[in-house]
């Protein structure tokens, strides 16, 4: 007895995608309004001070050293500040990029930012060596809310699109159903 081979459920398949799609599209938002929401915070609930800037930076990383990958780039400073008298040493971060526009973005940043530069920070209150820029560094930020709203919406147009192809497919293969019954009940049927 041969095995048969089955004959792939393109429409379970591209349903089970855009299922997928929309899961991770929905995880994309949420984590876009949770920065968002971090961002808002920072900005309007955690006081702010006057920091002197120590060192600004663009540092760099080399990813997967052991095979020869590429180099990402971010900015990092350090500042200087008081709160309630007690003088604190912070820094900040930006997330790492690849992208040459935006290194350039972030050399430029970081030449309107020199050492002795003053510069609004917001720090917790509840542990004032956290610091935020609460959006003064939005132009060299490549993980911003709006970046992970977009991708989300981007995700969930593509998750949309596979649940069309589906429904479609679906559509053809029902209305292609009737015909092969009408077909294999008259050839048999005539023996």
């Amino acid at each position: 007895m041969a095995l048969e081979r089955k004959k792939t459920n393109w429409t379970a398949v591209l349903f089970g995608i855009s299922c997928l799609l929309f899961l991770l599209a929905g995880l994309f938002m949420l984590e876009g309004i949770w920065r968002a929401h971090v961002r808002s915070v920072q900005a309007t609930v955690w006081p702010g001070v006057e920091a002197r800037i120590r060192h600004c930076s663009l540092e760099t990383e080399r990813a997967f050293a052991d095979d020869g990958g590429g180099l990402y780039y971010r900015t990092y400073c350090s500042f200087a500040y008081t709160v309630n008298g007690v003088e604190y040493i912070s820094h900040t971060r930006t997330t790492s990029t690849v992208k040459q526009t935006m290194v350039a973005r972030m050399e430029v940043w970081i030449g309107a930012h020199p050492r002795g530069h003053l510069q609004q920070v917001h720090y917790d209150p509840a542990n004032p060596k956290t610091i935020s820029l609460a959006g003064a560094d939005e132009e060299i930020q490549t993980e911003t809310a709006e970046v992970k709203k977009r991708s989300g919406t981007m995700l969930a147009y593509t998750a949309l699109a596979c649940l069309l192809m589906a429904g479609v497919l679906r559509s053809r293969q029902n209305n292609d159903a009737p015909a092969h019954a009408d077909i294999s009940s008259s050839s048999s049927g005539g023996v």
